[in-house]
């Protein structure tokens, strides 16, 4: 009997090896949920979902900066928070694990020389509680709903898990 249950645990190990071995940028593995952020706007609290009712709608993807002065020659694709506070910042290219938390402190009030850039963090002030989030995949800034793929977490306090 133990000799079978060895063998098990052995199987079992490998498979585990196997599958975390496999985890690298292009293929990330992430405990995190993803979701699309597009121009007809995101309920983060309800699974990055769009929202039947606007009044939800946390915030939404637009072709031009909408917090902040607009810089010549900067083009992209910019997130519209919609929460009253409107308080986001963008960390760069860092691990979406390491955002432990919301810190209004960081919080930047003009985002225009940063537009969704692939890599990139964010953290974000919503209507009913926080978001952080790492743009994997920008549509083209002449896409129909200026598409932005993420993985995120979402809490409803300042803290992450």
């Amino acid at each position: 009997m133990k000799k079978y249950t060895l063998i098990v645990v052995s199987v079992i190990a490998i498979g585990i090896s196997a599958i975390v071995g496999s985890c690298n940028v292009e293929n990330d593995c992430s405990l995190f949920l993803s979701g699309t952020i597009k121009h007809e706007s995101i309920d983060w609290s309800d699974g990055a979902s769009v929202p039947a009712d606007y009044a939800n709608a946390d915030g939404e993807t637009v072709g031009w900066c909408p917090m902040g002065t607009q810089l010549q020659g900067v083009t992209g694709i910019w997130y519209r928070n919609n929460s009253t506070a409107s308080v986001m910042y963008n960390l760069g290219n860092v691990d979406l694990g390491s955002v432990q938390s919301f810190d209004a402190s960081m919080a930047d009030s003009d985002v225009c020389d940063s537009p969704m850039i692939v890599g990139d963090v964010w953290v974000i002030d919503c209507k009913d509680g926080y978001v952080k989030f790492k743009v994997k995949s920008v549509e083209d800034i002449n896409s129909a709903d200026w598409g932005v793929g993420v993985d995120y977490e979402f809490s409803t306090t300042t803290t992450f898990s």
